[in-house]
């Protein structure tokens, strides 16, 4: 399982369910804000399987 180096702490996640973020979805001034681009994103809503932490972590967080 891949982990991000610089990163002390890892959840492993089950995707549960996942929107895709489309125009006139949002707030108009976060939309303008956030996606000055349009281009949009998709939503992950998932469920923690696992969570991997160095020993250290709490020193690094």
């Amino acid at each position: 399982m891949p982990f991000v180096a610089e990163c002390p702490v890892h959840y492993e996640c089950k995707v549960a369910y996942k929107v895709k973020v489309k125009l006139g979805e949002l707030d108009a001034d976060l939309e303008k804000e956030v996606y000055p681009l349009g281009d949009y994103h998709t939503i992950y809503f998932g469920r923690i399987k696992g969570v991997y932490a160095e020993k250290d972590a709490l020193k690094k967080l």
